[in-house]
């Protein structure tokens, strides 16, 4: 019996059919292997879709959410403590003048006066209001004036004229 199987591990025929035999287990794993790939690329492809949904989803969502923060009223319910509202009651300007007077910026003028060709323009501290951008507009259109550099040419000779002085 061990000379029979002396012959057969000895033959050709056996290392033939061992290759054969390792080729195709070789290649059942190669299937596997792609199939398992196969099998996880599609299931990341059904993961990213439904990410990519749900983001739009939330992308949705807040804009929503913003326009309905919007149009909510700006109604701040504080609730304050003892301290704080004796500090708001002792207070100079409380949180809501503050809040107000931010919304009413403007700068009125009570005089103008012109000093060596500036115009110098008094605050009406009392006086304020909306800003009114059209006659802002309006007073910077007559304020400008062709630009003369005359004046610029004179202190550049004078400076001339003091540097030949010094040296």
């Amino acid at each position: 019996m061990t000379m029979l199987f002396e012959n057969i591990a000895n033959s050709d025929l056996f290392v033939f059919i061992i290759i054969i035999f390792l080729l195709v287990v070789s290649m059942m794993m190669v299937y596997l292997v792609y199939s398992q790939n196969k099998q996880l690329t599609e299931e990341l492809m059904l993961r990213d879709k439904k990410n990519r949904e749900a983001k739009d989803n939330k992308e949705l969502d807040l804009r929503e959410l913003t326009k309905e923060l919007e149009q909510a009223p700006k109604e701040k319910n504080i609730e304050l403590t003892n301290y704080e509202a004796e500090q708001e009651e002792k207070a100079i300007i409380s949180y809501e003048e503050l809040i107000n007077a931010n919304q009413n910026q403007s700068i009125n003028y009570s005089d103008l006066d012109e000093v060596d060709n500036i115009v110098v323009k008094k605050v009406d501290l009392e006086n304020t209001g909306p800003i009114n951008v059209a006659e802002i507009k309006k007073l910077t259109e007559e304020a400008k004036e062709p630009i003369s550099y005359e004046h610029e040419e004179e202190v550049l000779r004078d400076l001339k004229q003091l540097q030949s002085i010094i040296n």
